[in-house]
């Protein structure tokens, strides 16, 4: 059994609790690669996160606080799998 298995297994037994929820996987390598600076990375990821928490398409934001704006009053499960940098 593998660590995106359990995360998954995880993530479906907790997701009942939380208003609103997002299981993103392979991450890894998706955003620091692709020719975009580190802040852009940063607001693309985000954009799709709130995309999926929120099931509206192509969402866009312009900072980086924005995801806090919009969940700071809920409860939020997010789990980000196979993501190799901290950053």
């Amino acid at each position: 059994i593998g660590k995106t298995t359990i995360a998954r297994a995880l993530f479906n037994q907790l997701s009942p609790d939380f208003q609103l929820k997002c299981f993103m996987g392979n991450l890894k390598g998706s955003y620091g690669s692709n020719g975009m600076d580190d802040h852009n990375s940063k607001l693309c990821l985000q954009s799709q996160l709130l995309s999926e928490i929120l099931k509206q398409k192509d969402l866009k934001i312009h900072h980086l606080g924005a995801v806090k704006e919009w969940l700071q009053d809920q409860r939020v499960l997010i789990v980000l799998d196979d993501v190799d940098d901290l950053e």
